[in-house]
């Protein structure tokens, strides 16, 4: 281990904080041009100091990694640091870096009893906004540039760790109380390989991975306010009669009764039933987009101002109700929606963009699909190669897709047992997650230029 002090005068910058904060860098011995591009980094940075970690090359690269982490990790334990910085040798500041933000931030995931604020990510899922630079994370990739904070140095210390895991995939999971700074301030330098990650070695494969990053996070920004510039802030509506042209895409075998295809709509007025007949079980993409091809195009020909299309596999929860359905449809409606879904069960990022409808970037699953007309034209001109899942294909055609919340449909786990248990336990993993995310709207809203009414 190597230690140089960048400046040797101590100063407080608040009663928490005092510099120079301590930057270990961890660097393999044999990447001399890493080390450079590092120690570059710190150059004129008074507020540092660092330790460089001079490591030999291990069989699994993750696993020296981590294990280098744990070493830093120890040693801010005994040292009783309320928090330590992680670097590795491929960070490079970016043009927001600032001192004074950067403490700011660090005090600020202080308080909020955060356990990880990072400087920038090379991949995320869900991000919300606590104020205008930070942001808390559901999961993320890139570790470059990291501060941990003491109440998780235990958790790190006694976690197992084997060979098919990696050190920002193991942190994810290992806590909910995480940051990230955005605009990043924080990046990895394209080398053109990666010691740990072999998927990057190619060049210019980092460089994207950061700018896709950013702008996924960018982008909650931009849904928000799209999507309220056009929100109804209204009162309940009073009953309306209506009845919405259902297409249920029966796949169940010929001799099912017929009557069990539409048991779960039945006694429900507001759902004038279609079947469509499809062979196999479940039937495949083609087939089934053919299907919902030839849905929209006799919605287009009806004239329809929206559909719906089911499969057999779906059931209404606990929270549908007619009033509950109608309302959401005219509000998404308002909104400039194409989809809107009664569950999923995936997503890669979501926002809330009223108390019951969150924005999706992407979705796996359509047990339950409202289509808008303006979306029925999308559909009837489009191809699909089955090169991707038909539910990621029909996720591209719009970025306009939003799914109830709480789910207002599930599954019946009556085609196949375990395959459908396990799609169900999918939908219900996706559901918590937008608890939690919702949940942290309802929390840090009010604290940054977001009125939060559309959430009540």
């Amino acid at each position: 281990m190597k230690n140089n002090i960048l400046s040797n005068k101590e100063s407080t910058v608040s009663p928490n904080i005092k510099l120079p904060l301590r930057a270990n860098i961890i660097n393999l011995k044999e990447r001399i041009d890493r080390k450079e591009n590092t120690l570059l980094q710190f150059k004129g940075k008074s507020e540092f100091s660092y330790n460089i970690l001079e490591v030999s090359r291990e069989r699994n690269g993750a696993m020296g990694l981590w294990s280098n982490i744990k070493k830093i990790v120890a040693t801010a334990k005994m040292n009783k640091d309320k928090f330590v910085i992680v670097c590795e040798d491929d960070h490079v500041f970016t043009k927001h870096y600032s001192t004074n933000k950067f403490l700011d931030h660090i005090n600020k995931v202080e308080t909020l009893g955060g356990d990880i604020l990072l400087g920038g990510v090379s991949w995320s899922e869900s991000a919300v906004p606590i104020d205008d630079s930070l942001y808390w994370i559901e999961h993320f990739g890139g570790t470059q540039f990291t501060v941990i904070f003491s109440r998780f140095y235990k958790k790190i210390l006694s976690v197992d760790f084997n060979d098919k895991d990696n050190a920002d995939a193991k942190i994810s999971k290992l806590t909910r109380k995480k940051y990230v700074i955005h605009p990043f301030i924080s990046k990895q330098k394209d080398f053109g390989y990666s010691d740990v990650t072999f998927k990057n070695n190619q060049k210019g494969a980092i460089e994207k991975l950061f700018y896709r990053s950013s702008k996924s996070i960018e982008n909650i920004n931009r849904v928000q306010k799209y999507y309220l510039k056009n929100y109804l802030n209204r009162k309940s509506i009073s009953a309306i009669e209506f009845s919405i042209t259902t297409y249920i895409i029966d796949s169940t075998k010929p001799d099912a009764e017929e009557k069990s295809v539409l048991n779960d709509f039945a006694n429900k007025s507001e759902f004038d039933t279609k079947i469509i007949k499809l062979n196999g079980n479940p039937p495949s993409d083609k087939l089934m987009w053919e299907a919902i091809k030839f849905v929209s195009k006799d919605a287009i020909k009806n004239d329809e101002d929206v559909i719906i299309i089911a499969n057999t596999d779906q059931k209404f929860s606990n929270i549908y109700s007619r009033k509950f359905l109608l309302e959401n449809i005219l509000d998404s409606h308002s909104q400039g929606t194409d989809i809107l879904l009664g569950n999923l069960s995936y997503f890669s990022q979501a926002v809330p963009i009223a108390k019951n409808r969150f924005w999706v970037d992407r979705f796996f699953g359509f047990d339950f699909m409202v289509i808008f007309k303006k979306f029925f034209s999308v559909i009837s001109h489009a191809n699909y190669e089955e090169t991707i899942p038909l539910d990621l294909f029909i996720s591209s055609l719009t970025s306009n897709k939003l799914v109830f919340f709480p789910f207002i449909s599930r599954r019946t786990l009556k085609s196949s047992p375990n395959f459908e248990t396990q799609k169900e336990d999918f939908i219900n993993i996706s559901l918590n997650r937008l608890k939690t995310i919702h949940r942290l709207y309802m929390k840090y809203q009010t604290s940054i230029s977001h009125d939060k009414a559309y959430l009540l």
